[in-house]
């Protein structure tokens, strides 16, 4: 989770932040899609945070 929110910070696209992490978007959409409760909060608020990206 820390590694997604890291990558999530400064990307603005999905594959930006599949990039950082050296995955596929399919790998990465399957990881928020398994993202629990908290995770997606943690998400959801970083991206209101940053108003998504830096």
């Amino acid at each position: 989770m820390p590694q997604l929110l890291d990558a999530y910070r400064c990307a603005e696209e999905l594959e930006e932040v599949a990039d950082c992490l050296a995955v596929d978007v399919d790998t990465l959409l399957a990881r928020i899609d398994a993202l629990t409760t908290d995770e997606r909060d943690q998400l959801v608020a970083l991206y209101r945070e940053t108003e998504h990206g830096c």
